[in-house]
């Protein structure tokens, strides 16, 4: 599934699963695959679901599951430019924050690098 949604900014463009998701206000955005439906990937619960979602402008996440790109709270424009390239319950929240993979890392910080692992 590829859709594209205009902003006239800059459009979102998101792949993967029909779940997968960019918030309303958020221009920019990408996800270019992965996600499921649901609340449970191959019996791992995903919490609060498997989709993929960016929250802020200019978020990407490149796949995998259960990932988010921003903070979710505030403005659209107070945590732009985050990234996961995918992994499993993976979080980006910050200015410029970066994870790489693994599972349930959490770049807090404006411009944190998490390469990979778990729980960091």
């Amino acid at each position: 599934v590829k859709r594209y949604e205009y902003n006239a900014i800059s459009p979102n463009v998101i792949g993967g699963s029909p779940a997968n998701a960019v918030g309303a206000a958020v221009w920019g955005g990408t996800i270019s695959g992965s996600g499921a439906q649901g609340i449970d990937l191959l019996g791992i619960p995903c919490t609060p679901s498997c989709e993929n979602r960016v929250t802020d402008a200019l978020g990407t996440i490149g796949g995998g599951a259960a990932n988010q790109a921003g903070d979710g709270v505030g403005t659209t424009e107070d945590s732009i430019a985050s990234t996961v390239a995918g992994g499993f319950r993976n979080k980006a929240l910050k200015f410029g924050a970066t994870v790489g993979g693994g599972e349930y890392n959490r770049a807090s910080g404006p411009i944190a690098v998490i390469a990979g692992g778990f729980y960091n």
